[in-house]
This record gives C-alpha cells, structure tokens and sequence, in this order.
C-alpha cells in the first residue's frame, strides 16, 4: 500500500492496447493517480508502435520491457519475467491490462501472483471460439482479475462477476469520438494483496 495518491501501473503492449488505455490513464490522472506506463515491447516496429502514441498524443512509457516477437509461449514467458521484478518494485495499488493480447495475459497472471490488485479492460467479451488464442488470454485474464471493467453490455459470460464489475463505456470510442468516460472507481479499500474473496470470478 502507498501513501498519498493511489499509485497505478497501466499495462499496454500491442497496437490494440493504445487507444484503449489512453482514455483510462487520462481518467486516472484526473482523478489524481500516479500512473506507471508499461509497454511489454510485444510491439515494437515504429509502424505498430510509434506511430499511435505519436496520434493518440500518447508519453512516452515509464518503462519498456522489451519482448519482442516470438512463439506464444516465448513471448508470455519474456513478459512475465520482465514484469515480475518491476511490479515487486514498484508496489502498485492498482494494475490495470487492457484488451486479449498475450501481455494482457501475461502480466495479469503476474499481478494475481503477487497479490496485488487487477482490473481488466474489457473485461468479460468473448467469441466462444477456442482457437482464437486472444479467446484463451480473454478467459485466463476475467478470471485471475480483481475488478471487470466492462466496454461493452454484450457476450458478458454466463454467470458475470459479482460486485466486482464497472462500464466505463468503450474506451477505444472513447479515444476516437472525444468524449469523456464515466467516472472511474476508486473507492475500493486501498490494499497490496488481495483477499481469495475478492477473486471470485466465473469463467
């Protein structure tokens, strides 16, 4: 737990997650937050990469960790070893992933790991087609999160995450059109580990 302003670190690593997570970053920062921008390096030719954060107005990351390109499980595994030490140094209140990506999945299997808070933009869409591999980090993701923070009120799982779930509406929309999202919640209790309560999620 940190003292002052609540200290949240914002995952993006792929053309998908930029648009997305800008608009929560900004929301957080209004609120007074410090944010952390993470970029996991999953994309990194300037065309994927620098391009966006130059149109989305986008800072530059606080850190990058520099995956690259690979097989799935090369990728995760770089991802998650990159981010381990930086999340037990930096000790978010908050980490937030954005969208399917293989870093999504990554660093929130991470962040469950340690303990910490997670919150999923995005959280809850689903194709019901397995061999989409961004269908299985989807599941993998709603289901080690803390909070849902829901995009859309559609293909929401059968059973949806009680008590834990927020609809900022569509963050990429958001970005696109200029409007503001709804308030982002941070009234929940500020803690460094979450509790197996807090957890329950269906698949």
């Amino acid at each position: 737990m940190t003292a002052g302003p609540m200290r949240v670190i914002c995952v993006a690593g792929a053309r998908p997650n930029y648009m997305k997570v800008k608009p929560v970053m900004d929301a957080l920062e209004e609120r007074g937050s410090q944010v952390i921008l993470v970029h996991t390096g999953q994309h990194y030719d300037p065309a994927m990469n620098d391009v966006f954060f130059a149109d989305l107005g986008m800072r530059r990351p606080d850190h990058f960790l520099g995956a690259g390109s690979g097989s799935h499980a090369v990728q995760t595994c770089r991802v998650m070893t990159a981010f381990e030490p930086l999340l037990a140094d930096a000790r978010p209140d908050l980490v937030v992933v954005v969208g399917d990506v293989n870093s999504t999945m990554a660093c929130a299997l991470v962040t469950a790991k340690s303990g910490a808070l997670l919150a999923h933009v995005e959280a809850g869409l689903r194709s019901r087609d397995w061999s989409m591999p961004e269908e299985i980090n989807r599941v993998v993701t709603d289901r080690v999160r803390t909070r849902c923070w829901r995009t859309s009120t559609g293909h929401w799982p059968a059973a949806p995450c009680a008590g834990s779930g927020w609809w900022p509406g569509g963050t990429a929309w958001s970005r696109c059109t200029g409007r503001r999202m709804s308030t982002i919640p941070l009234s929940w209790p500020r803690c460094s580990r979450r509790s197996k309560r807090s957890r329950g999620c269906a698949r």
